[in-house]
């Protein structure tokens, strides 16, 4: 029994050696393959940009790909229309029939149809926006859209086979006739009596032809006019594009305590990127600060007690007094 208890520690203590020898290391082998793989990536710059169109014939547009992997990678070119996908601001490329047939950007003009960008290195593409007859005045979207070919035509058993497509959107804005519009079709938030609203949801719509980037301020104040919360719209800098609507949702910050009950005041003002005067948007709602109640019925309490003490100090006082007369006669 002694033999066997000896053996067994034996073979346990080979075994925990032999874990603690090979398990870290193939441990701190997977951690840089982890980063390997997170160090060798293709960046594309800028990923946006825009483009303004007045009297030129062409205007160019420069982007920049760098390849820090140790592959040569190749890629195809294509230039296609986009527009809005939702109103979170997605962006959808516009086409008919099968999602990859897209439309192709007319006023966009590519150098050549496929690149190859050697092992970390950089390559510069340089397109051209064509400013022709047709082209009519205010906001026209474009993007690049980059497929890599390298899966297709390099046999290597080590990369995974994915399809990867990536894009560079261009806005691009033509003077002489553009119309700029912004509309607030929707309000949104907690109206409660007892609690002030945390967010506000505001959906904007733009009805002329060309984007447009929304500015302003959402306020709340009290009785006094005094602000007790703020926030500021679209800190994102995000576009509406034309014909389409985009709701922002922004978290109000607290500025002052409020403590007086009664109504409520919320201020919406707003404007766009190129415009000096403000729209306003103004609601009032009632209001019923928690710590105002709790004043209210201390208040209240406060004066039923006393009232109480002083009607039984009364009603003592008074028995006294008829008590001395009795004993006076």
């Amino acid at each position: 029994m002694k033999v066997f208890r000896r053996v067994s520690f034996v073979v346990i203590v080979v075994i925990v050696s032999i874990w603690g020898l090979s398990g870290k290391p193939s441990f701190a082998l997977e951690e840089k393959v982890f980063e390997k793989k997170n160090t060798e990536k293709v960046t594309l710059e800028p990923a946006l940009q825009e483009v303004v169109l007045s009297d030129q014939v062409e205007v160019p547009v420069t982007l920049i790909l760098e390849n820090t992997s140790s592959n040569a990678e190749s890629f195809r070119l294509k230039v296609v229309d986009f527009g809005t996908l939702d109103e979170s601001g997605g962006v959808a490329f516009l086409g008919t029939g099968d999602p990859r047939e897209y439309d192709v950007a007319s006023w966009l003009s590519l150098p050549v149809e496929e690149i190859l960008v050697a092992p970390e290195s950089k390559t510069k593409i340089t397109l051209t926006v064509i400013n022709s007859g047709k082209l009519a005045p205010g906001g026209h979207y474009g993007a690049v859209l980059f497929e890599n070919s390298s899966l297709n035509t390099t046999p290597d058993t080590s990369r995974i086979a994915v399809e990867q497509v990536f894009s560079a959107l261009i806005y691009m804005r033509k003077v002489g006739g553009e119309i700029f519009s912004l509309e607030l079709n929707e309000v949104q938030y907690a109206k409660n009596k007892m609690k002030l609203p945390e967010n506000v949801g505001l959906r904007f719509t733009n009805t002329g032809n060309t984007h447009v980037v929304p500015r302003g301020s959402i306020r709340i104040s009290d009785p006094l006019g005094r602000t007790i919360e703020k926030t500021t719209l679209n800190q994102e800098s995000s576009l509406v594009l034309p014909g389409s609507s985009r709701r922002f949702e922004e978290k109000f910050s607290p500025i002052a305590t409020a403590f007086i009950p009664g109504h409520y005041t919320f201020l919406a003002e707003y404007r766009y990127d190129g415009k000096d005067a403000y729209e306003k948007k103004i609601e009032n709602y009632w209001y019923f600060p928690p710590v105002s109640i709790i004043v209210i019925v201390i208040l209240i309490g406060g004066f039923a007690l006393w009232k109480t003490r002083r009607l039984t100090w009364s009603s003592l006082q008074k028995n006294k007094d008829e008590k001395t007369k009795k004993k006076a006669l």
